[in-house]
């Protein structure tokens, strides 16, 4: 490779290599050597230098808040500093539960042949035939209940529920072929108490 000297009027020389060229043959450049623009080009594709990193988190100095400590960029490239969570203390709730025992209902009184204004009256139009009753119960009775003996001994009892405005009503005594007995009392609720009116009594027979 050849190259040429360009003199400069100042003093300072350019050496400039164009292939071919005798570098002894120097190329005089007159006293004003700003008449002159020297031209070139690149060799290469450029370098380019990245930005600067001090503290090589990744990110540059220019946007890194502390560029001498390493941080993420979610924190503005600072250290995150964790703060130790002090556990919440601990509420024991304890729930007490006693037992109460219920106070039991108190059992209805019956009170029998009660007479006055709170007393029913008596059942009445009683009929039976063969075995099968009809009759009707008094005002203010809620109930009507049946006692049936055969031979002076129980068969059995019967509770008819009933208006309170009286009420036609009928039962079924017994099936059984005989002769026996029946009452009707008729009775009515007063707070915790049954109270009943007079007793009818009735004799029948079941063939």
């Amino acid at each position: 490779m050849g190259g040429t000297t360009i003199l400069l009027g100042d003093g300072a020389s350019v050496s400039v290599y164009t292939p071919g060229q005798d570098p002894a043959d120097p190329l005089i450049v007159p006293a004003s050597s700003n008449q002159w623009v020297i031209m070139g080009a690149l060799v290469g594709d450029p370098v380019v230098l990245p930005p600067a990193d001090v503290d090589g988190d990744g990110i540059p100095d220019a946007s890194d808040n502390c560029p001498t400590q390493a941080g993420p960029a979610s924190n503005g490239g600072c250290p995150v500093v964790v703060v130790p969570v002090m556990p919440a203390p601990q509420v024991i709730e304890r729930t007490v539960v006693q037992t109460v025992p219920a106070t039991p209902a108190a059992p209805l009184v019956v009170v029998q042949n009660q007479t006055g204004p709170n007393a029913p009256g008596a059942v009445t139009n009683v009929r039976i035939r063969n075995g099968r009753l009809s009759a009707t119960s008094p005002r203010s009775a809620d109930v009507v209940r049946l006692t049936i003996r055969k031979g002076g001994k129980l068969v059995r009892r019967a509770t008819v529920h009933v208006r309170d405005n009286g009420q036609k009503f009928t039962a079924t005594l017994s099936r059984k072929t005989g002769r026996y007995t029946v009452e009707l009392r008729a009775g009515n609720e007063q707070n915790d108490q049954v109270v009943f009116g007079p007793t009818v009594k009735r004799g029948f027979r079941v063939r």
